[in-house]
């Protein structure tokens, strides 16, 4: 697996100063001249084929960013959740192998990223998102779970089933103690946000969500 790579395809890495900057530390921490005492083996030649292979995937985003042409981000409730319900189908954490074949699955997640950015700024990321519940799936599956119950669900609820609102929050209430104590605490603010997005855009098709 190239690590570097899916930090550019997840968003982590955003630029060739910062791919520079941990193609760095990851020779610093491993190679035998900079640390004598450590015991961990590595590939240079294959560190260095990763980091070419990272760079070039980097140029290629950054042209499909400024192609003359694309149309600029803009953001829409309604959009960003039909997205987030792509993404969330294709796979969620994101999945950089099938990224880099998918153009639809690379879209869905450009713009579900730009919209948390539009939403929080840099306080929340989509890499930040993407690795938690990476953590999750491999070390609390059953957390992980309900955080795909609660996507699901706040989609119904996005649709105009006013019923869902209560389901996606007991689906929340088995797991935010779980994640605040794990310090998790922006993962749960995140889902408490998602399902009250969910509830403004229902509202538009079922009036009892109004006021939600």
């Amino acid at each position: 697996m190239n690590l570097l790579r899916e930090l550019v395809e997840t968003g982590r890495v955003r630029t060739k100063a910062e791919l520079r900057s941990v193609y760095k530390s990851f020779v610093k921490k491993y190679h035998p001249d900079s640390n004598p005492g450590t015991d961990k083996a590595i590939d240079f030649d294959e560190l260095k084929s990763d980091y070419r292979s990272a760079s070039v995937r980097l140029e290629e985003l950054s042209a499909l960013r400024q192609a003359p042409g694309a149309a600029p981000f803009r953001y829409d409730p309604e959009v960003f959740l039909a997205e987030f319900r792509d993404l969330v189908a294709r796979g969620l954490p994101v999945s950089a192998k099938a990224l880099g074949r998918n153009k639809a699955y690379a879209a869905s997640v450009a713009y579900v990223s730009a919209g948390i950015e539009r939403i929080y700024g840099s306080a929340y990321t989509f890499a930040e998102l993407n690795s938690q519940l990476k953590f999750l799936r491999r070390k609390m599956f059953s957390a992980y779970y309900y955080v795909l119950q609660i996507f699901w669900t706040s989609q119904s609820l996005a649709a105009g089933y006013s019923y869902s609102k209560l389901a996606a929050e007991r689906h929340l209430g088995c797991i935010d103690e779980r994640l605040i104590e794990m310090g998790y605490v922006s993962l749960e603010k995140f889902l408490r946000d998602f399902i009250d997005l969910s509830a403004r855009v229902g509202a538009t098709l079922d009036p009892r969500l109004k006021g939600c």
